[in-house]
């Protein structure tokens, strides 16, 4: 897949909400000491998850396969944490934490945590907190299998 391309864009914007299992109607119910509040804003960001996927990657430069592998940790993460739930408040720095932790992990060429941060418009001291957060929810389990 390739974010240059309008048409991908929606596709795969809408594969990644969809697969990481997005409930932002049920936000309101949700207990506020759960697993998914760790990763709250105050707010409910400004960007549609389409627009913070694509000035990821334009102004991170992130190889497509970034994006694929941080869909996987999230998945993960789901996977391991049935009661996460994903909402309006907390997919952009969900988003944002998976695709740090996919470029370092995955890619030769990436920046460091501020410039992330900046890109995802959070402190970068809450995006080393929420990277931390993400890696111990998924047990450190980076390895993509190839199959």
């Amino acid at each position: 897949f390739f974010l240059n391309d309008t048409a991908t864009t929606e596709i795969y914007t809408q594969a990644f909400v969809g697969s990481v299992r997005c409930v932002q109607e049920t936000a309101p119910q949700l207990p506020a000491n759960g697993p998914h509040f760790r990763f709250n804003s105050k707010s409910i960001p400004g960007i549609s998850i389409k627009d913070y996927l694509i000035r990821i990657k334009r102004l991170a430069q992130c190889p497509d396969a970034c994006f694929l592998a941080a869909l996987i940790y999230i998945d993960r993460l789901l996977q391991s944490n049935p009661q996460f739930a994903i909402t309006r408040f907390n997919s952009h720095r969900l988003i944002i934490a998976a695709v740090l932790v996919s470029c370092k992990f995955n890619d030769d060429k990436f920046y460091n945590n501020e410039f992330y941060s900046k890109v995802g418009g959070i402190y970068c001291e809450e995006l080393n907190c929420l990277e931390k957060l993400l890696l111990e929810m998924i047990n450190y389990d980076l390895m993509i299998p190839s199959e």
